[in-house]
Order: structure tokens, then sequence, then C-alpha cells
């Protein structure tokens, strides 16, 4: 029997110490969590920086590792930095190294790096060995070496590697997210699909209790089946709440892949248990891989941009804004005629309340009130998204159409500048499968004696 330990679904995103204590009486073998995500896109990855603050990730962290040491236990963390590549490693391993001076403690510490050489991914895609993986772009040579980074998703593989070198605290790059909580229970003997399963139910905490708040998660493998329990005693996990999470980020109900293989969930049955508390899961089979293979994730630098939040209130310039936008458009290709073939700069036109969340998916006619109007510009450097979208918002505000009544503004304004610029645009070139030979070589252990 092996109990995991989730401190909560993301590091950095706080949690109750009171759960961790609760966690510590109940007793676990090993610390496993999650810290990233590609869910944020690509500007993360691109730009080398975490999307969760450096105090947060530092504060959870510092209780997890006391945790740690108290219960003398191992601990587990995946997708360092929130993207996993070298730039987010280095930074979570400063803060590591931070807390453990602090703490005047002496782990063993194993660093395992996701970011693959460009080289070696042109090679593999010279080789055919790169497939599209949810994507329809035919790849190109271009897009590897356009990539700013580049990571490859690891599996449980290389953490049983470091387990078995006696790591005490295993920070880990890009990591596909139930493996990390799965690792463990492999490695000490337990069912590989079962593990997997669980990892994938408890990777992001008490999503699958009640009430939802970031929080921690037990769950217990023995044998032929595993149970997840809220590590908070005031809250509860019912077999929907976890049934629905299985379902979470799946194309298909009944069937999901990972590095180094997949799991059948057809016959997957989950049922309450401790006074409703628990959810029981049996029934989840584990289907070797009949190739290997590493999902990659390549980021490049896409342009910069400038933006302008406005409002639309007057129905007048809600009814007509197609034409307002049309003559603002060629407004723009008139008085910057550097600019006039508009192949330079990328305007967008984001009009929230009017149907842009779901646009063509939804055939529901929008006839709102109010719009909420976001400007955005995207070109090749910051001056000219600058420019543009200072110009665009002037035209909009003062841009005349048929039936206008008044002479007033046709927007109104949260902030002053109403535009400004915002961080540089990433796109991901590279969201594809690599076949490989092996699943721990791509990713190289370095070991640290704090």
């Amino acid at each position: 029997m092996v109990t995991v330990y989730a401190p909560l679904g993301m590091l950095g995103y706080g949690f109750p110490e009171s759960s961790m204590e609760a966690a510590l009486r109940h007793g676990f073998d090993v610390i496993a969590l999650d810290a990233g995500s590609v869910d944020p896109g690509p500007y993360y990855l691109g730009s080398g920086t975490c999307f969760t603050s450096r105090v947060m990730v530092k504060r959870d962290l510092t209780l997890i590792v006391q945790a740690g040491q108290r219960a003398g236990v191992p601990i587990l963390i995946g997708t360092a930095g929130g993207s996993g590549a070298s730039p987010h490693l280095d930074w979570a391993m400063e803060i590591l190294n931070e807390v453990i001076q602090e703490l005047k403690i002496h782990p063993k510490v194993a660093r395992i790096d996701a970011e693959l050489d460009k080289n070696a991914v042109l090679t593999a895609f010279r080789e055919g060995r790169i497939e599209n993986f949810e994507t329809t772009s035919l790849l190109r040579e271009r897009d590897i070496t356009d990539c700013v980074h580049i990571v490859a998703q690891m599996g449980i593989q290389p953490y049983i590697e470091a387990l078995e070198g006696g790591a005490d605290i295993i920070m880990g790059g890009r990591a596909y997210d139930a493996a990390v909580i799965a690792a463990y229970p492999i490695w000490k003997g337990e069912d590989v699909g079962l593990s997997y399963h669980m990892g994938k139910i408890i990777e992001c905490g008490t999503a699958v209790a009640l009430p939802r708040e970031s929080d921690g998660m037990l769950g217990v493998i023995d044998g032929n089946s595993f149970v997840v329990t809220p590590a908070d005693p005031n809250k509860i996990c019912k077999p929907d709440t976890v049934a629905a999470h299985t379902l979470y980020e799946r194309s298909t109900p009944f069937t999901t892949e990972f590095p180094g293989g997949g799991l059948d969930m057809s016959a997957s049955s989950f049922t309450g248990e401790n006074n409703g508390r628990s959810v029981r899961v049996r029934g989840t089979r584990y289907v070797p891989p009949v190739r290997l293979t590493l999902k990659l994730e390549g980021a490049r630098h896409a342009g910069y941009r400038c933006i302008c939040l406005a409002g639309i209130r007057d129905p007048f310039v809600i009814e007509h804004f197609a034409e307002v936008e049309e003559k603002v458009r060629a407004k723009l290709k008139r008085d910057l005629p550097r600019y006039a073939d508009g192949t330079d700069y990328r305007i967008i036109f984001r009009r929230y309340g009017a149907g842009e969340i779901m646009k063509e998916r939804d055939p529901e006619i929008w006839t709102p009130k109010e719009i909420g109007l976001v400007i955005e510009v995207l070109t090749s450097d910051q001056d000219t998204a600058n420019t543009v979208c200072a110009l665009a918002r002037s035209g909009i505000l003062h841009m005349g159409f048929c039936g206008r009544r008044a002479n007033s503004g046709n927007l109104a304004f949260l902030y002053t500048p109403a535009e400004f610029p915002v961080p540089a645009c990433y796109e991901f070139a590279l969201y594809h499968l690599m076949v490989v030979d092996n699943l721990v070589s791509p990713f190289p252990i370095t070991w640290i004696q704090m």
C-alpha cells in the first residue's frame, strides 16, 4: 500500500496550512505535485517566465519542504517554473535553494531537465520521427529553428531513475501531470494503470472535492484499487466529482495516452466510502504503447502588441460598428502610407458582449446593450504597434457613420492612457509528437547535495 499526498493543484496557488497538518496526522509515503501547465499559453514558455508569483511559490514550497522533512518522505515536483524549460527550472531551483538554506537542511536534490536541443529535434524531423498532434499545420524546419525554447513532456521514467539514486527532492522540467504522482507508487510495485489514474484525479488537488478551493488530496493505492480523500476533514469527495475529473481534458471518456502507454477506463468504477468523504476507484487498465513518443512544445516570438480597452454603450454605435471598423481600417491605410498594404501590422477588434468568445460556434444573434471593446495591434516592433493602436483608438472615438445622432465620442475609457503596450507575443510553433528510442535519455539528471 502506498499513500501519496498532493498538497495542491499548482505550486504557487496557495493552500491552508491546516490541511497539511491533517495530512501529516494521516501519514503519507511521498509528496507529489504539479508546478506548471500549458494552459496559460505559449507566452511563458517563449519568454522563460512563470505565471505564478515568486512570493507564493516560495511560500508554498517552504511549507512542502518542511512537511517532507517532518514526514521523512521524498518530494516530487513536475513542470517547474510553470513551463518546465531550462530558465523555468533555474528559477525554481533558485527558490528551492533559498528555502533549503533558510531551513538549514541538507537534502539530496535531483534536477531533471526537459529542454531539447534544436539540432536533435531537427534530426528527428528529417528522419520522419515527428508527427502532428492536435494540429493540422504542416511542420517546417523553420518552425523548429524559430523556437526560443523546446521542451518534451516526460513521464514516470526519469523520476523513477532519480528515486533509485536516492533523491530527497526531485525538481523536474516539463512533465505529464499525472506522472509526477504515479511515479512513486509504480516504483514501489503498484499497478501502473491505477497509479496513473490516481495521478490524473488528484493532480489538480481538490478540484474533485467539495467545496472547491486550492487544497490537498490524499491518494491511497492498495493492490486492485485506490481511494482518494481530501486532506481537509471538512471537505468531501463524491463519485460524480471524481468521475467527472476523469473526463477532464480528454477527447474520449474511456482512453487516454501518456509517455509510455495509456489507460483503458471503460471498466472503471467509482464508489463512495468513509461516510461520503472518499471515493474508491477500480477497474482501470494500463495499455502498453505500440511505440514510444514524447509530446513536444515549442514557442517562438510572434511580434509586439499594443492594446486599448474601451466600452461602447451607444446603441447606434453598436448597430453600425461594422461600418465604423471598415472606415477606421481605411483611415489607417490612408494616414500611415508606409503601412498601406496592411502587411506590416495586424489589427483585431474584439467585441465582448457581442458573441466574441464563441463567435461562429454560437448561432445566437447578439443584440447587446453595451460592448467591451479590445483593440489589439500585433506587429514586428513596439513603436509601430503603439502608433497603429493610438490611431485606431482615436479613429473609432470620433468616426462618423450613417445615422449618427451625437457629436460626442463613440467610446468610454476605463484607463488613461487608453492604449498601452503589453508583453511580447509568442505562439506555439511546435505542438507535436516525437518518436524516441527510450523515455529516460532525453531528460538528463543533475545531482545536487545541498
